[in-house]
């Protein structure tokens, strides 16, 4: 498919192969070019790049939900290539206002655990999410997974 698609339009699409947020995830794109959602399992955000054409320059065709501030709906139109930016950066925006905003939904308890946990779990490898570990990173990892499937059952109680 990457050979099938002018290198201009792969470039423009470049920085969102790896594009990494605290509320947005870059998913296997199916029919379309880029596709990025709202890491939150109850929105169904998202900011789409369906296709392309080179007519006067790269036009995209981009598909985005919530459209703004005022709408949860989608927006679906095309746009020169230059001003993608502009755009993702806009609906980014979006998320970061739901995410802060303080509303009568929000469980304040559940906030507070769950960014204590994060805190407490946070993988700190830049790489991560793109690149795998390394073969010692692995074998370590089998081996303690393999400690702890040997020897849970010592730490059982009654109530669990």
């Amino acid at each position: 498919m990457k050979k099938k698609i002018p290198l201009s339009v792969l470039e423009t699409l470049e920085k969102y192969v790896e594009l990494k947020g605290e509320n947005l995830e870059v998913i296997e794109p199916d029919k379309f070019l880029v596709k990025v959602v709202d890491k939150d399992a109850n929105s169904d955000f998202y900011f789409n790049i369906e296709t392309y054409k080179m007519e006067n320059g790269l036009k995209l065709l981009i598909d985005w939900k919530p459209g703004n501030k005022e709408s949860v709906a989608n927006i679906r139109k095309w746009i020169e290539g230059k001003q993608l930016d502009a755009f993702f950066n806009n609906w980014v925006t979006l998320l970061r206002g739901y995410d802060t905003v303080n509303s009568f939904f929000d469980d304040p308890i559940l906030e507070s655990f769950t960014e204590e946990y994060y805190a407490e779990f946070e993988i700190v490898d830049e790489d991560a999410e793109t690149k795998p570990l390394n073969s010692k990173q692995i074998l370590m990892l089998d081996e303690h997974l393999e400690f702890i499937e040997n020897n849970i059952e010592k730490f059982k109680t009654e109530d669990h």
